[in-house]
């Protein structure tokens, strides 16, 4: 928060009660040492442990712990999810069976909102990838026609070789060139 931006800047001049400035990590320390068990302090274990083993040894405990809480099920959903997006970005390393295993999860991280929103990204991903070479193959496959088109036109004395050349050399560079963008996009 910037001191000099309004509306801030006139609380601080007025030195406001209505202006509090807190420290998470001094929050979540106190919290520990009032209410040691407390969701918060759980779901926030992938930035507050920074010993990485002891973290991945202790992630199965932790979200048992949040889901065995006594939250409302719609807190206990929030909470683990936002703990597992944590642990994921923590672990960025880890394959998906690695991540299970470390969660020594009963339910299936398939059946979380978060999993479902990152295979939705992929799919929509993969699916504007796909158009982009289906888009490319057809163009190609397009230009391929148009060139045998020329071609007969030449061969049935329609066409002479002047005009057929300045006509197949701007085709031909055209499949050059899709054809290679082509192969970038089937390389990613």
């Amino acid at each position: 928060m910037d001191p000099h931006s309004k509306p801030w800047s006139s609380l601080f001049e007025m030195n406001s009660p209505a202006l509090q400035v807190f420290y998470l990590d001094e929050l979540l320390n106190s919290l520990k040492e009032k209410k040691p068990k407390h969701p918060l302090l759980i779901v926030f274990q992938p930035y507050l442990q920074r010993d990485k083993t002891i973290l991945e040894k202790g992630a199965g405990h932790y979200y048992n712990q949040i889901q065995d809480s006594s939250l409302s099920s719609i807190m206990k959903e929030s909470l683990s999810e936002i703990f597992i997006n944590w642990l994921l970005i923590r672990f960025h390393n880890k394959r998906y069976q690695e991540i299970l295993k470390m969660l020594t999860l009963t339910t299936s991280l398939e059946e979380t909102v978060a999993y479902k929103e990152l295979v939705a990204i992929g799919e929509r991903k993969g699916l504007i990838e796909g158009e982009r070479k289906g888009e490319r193959k057809g163009l190609i496959k397009g230009e391929k026609k148009e060139m045998k088109m020329l071609k007969r036109l030449k061969e049935e004395g329609n066409i002479n070789e002047e005009i057929y050349q300045s006509l197949i050399i701007p085709i031909e560079k055209r499949i050059k060139e899709l054809s290679h963008n082509l192969e970038q996009l089937l390389r990613k």
